[in-house]
């Protein structure tokens, strides 16, 4: 996997599952922002990390990932962070905790720049991506 691929995640924390997905499709949730050695050296505001280790050696390589955001697209957060983003129609109401993308900021890392008030900083490599919760 590289910086760029998208993938979906899915499973558990203790059984996790992870396929390809397509950018911005209806299957992916997450982007990969890095591909590292060993499991510290993600940015530390990155949304997620799947590490996935060797059984040949005693390396691991870890995969860091962030939301895949599209702009004017909705995702269905959990405020708890107990199961994974999911992309949803935001039309659809049954749906829970939809969240539409209004914009993305660069060179910024507060919500209070985003129109809504609402979104979800990037302090280390400096971005906010504004959502505004859809009814």
């Amino acid at each position: 996997m590289q910086a760029g691929d998208c993938l979906k995640i899915g499973g558990t924390a203790r059984y996790p599952d992870a396929s390809e997905a397509v950018c911005g499709s209806p299957e992916s949730n997450y982007k990969v922002v890095s591909t590292v050695t060993g499991s510290g050296a993600c940015p530390s505001d990155v949304d997620s990390s799947y590490t996935l280790n060797s059984a040949f050696s005693d390396e691991s390589q870890t995969v860091c990932m962030d939301i895949d955001w599209v702009l004017g697209g909705c995702m269905s957060i959990d405020p708890e962070h107990r199961t994974d983003p999911v992309r949803v129609d935001c039309a659809d109401s049954a749906a829970p905790h939809r969240q539409r993308v209004s914009q993305v900021l660069r060179d910024v890392s507060a919500v209070d720049q985003c129109g809504s008030g609402i979104g979800y900083p990037y302090p280390q490599r400096q971005f906010t991506v504004c959502v505004e919760d859809v009814a």
